[in-house]
């Protein structure tokens, strides 16, 4: 009786360690290449290009202006990590976490610019700073998980597809 039980208690153990879902690292080469947004507004175009060499670029265009990033990824259990690098240009500065519904709107006080007090070449043209902005990988998309907790308003869920 012993030995059926002993048998029994090793059953259980061995069945509970292997049959334990594993949290499986991301294949990262299924992630390079070209990746744009569904975010609701249908003037504004975003797309991100997560090249093999661990750097990434970022487009965005609208009915009234531009913006751009670029920088590095990493790619952290099933979260994509984003961190900007800035450029030595001045440009308006505006953070990706922080957007929100009436982002679009730009207050003077809430003005920032890539070089403190430089002129920016072009009114209309943003840079925009990822700085550990974070996606969730899943099968056919990367999942903005929103880090920004100032938001006024509830903030876009932006969601990234091939």
């Amino acid at each position: 009786m012993k030995i059926s039980r002993l048998s029994l208690y090793f059953f259980i153990i061995f069945l509970a360690l292997f049959s334990c879902k594993k949290n499986n690292a991301v294949d990262i080469s299924q992630i390079y290449g070209l990746w744009k947004t569904k975010s609701g507004a249908t003037y504004t175009k975003e797309s991100f290009n997560l090249n093999a060499d661990k750097t990434f670029t970022y487009k965005s265009s609208g009915h009234i202006s531009e913006s751009f990033s670029f920088g590095k990824w990493e790619v952290v259990k099933d979260t994509l990590i984003l961190n900007s690098v800035m450029p030595k240009e001045c440009y308006y500065l505006l953070s990706f976490d922080g957007k929100c519904e009436s982002s679009h709107i730009i207050k003077d006080e809430l003005i920032y610019k890539t070089i403190d007090e430089c002129e920016s070449p072009v009114p209309n043209n943003f840079f925009i700073e990822f700085k550990s902005s974070k996606f969730i990988i899943t099968k056919d998309s990367l999942v903005h998980k929103i880090t920004h907790k100032n938001c006024e308003e509830i903030p876009y869920k932006i969601t990234l597809y091939r």
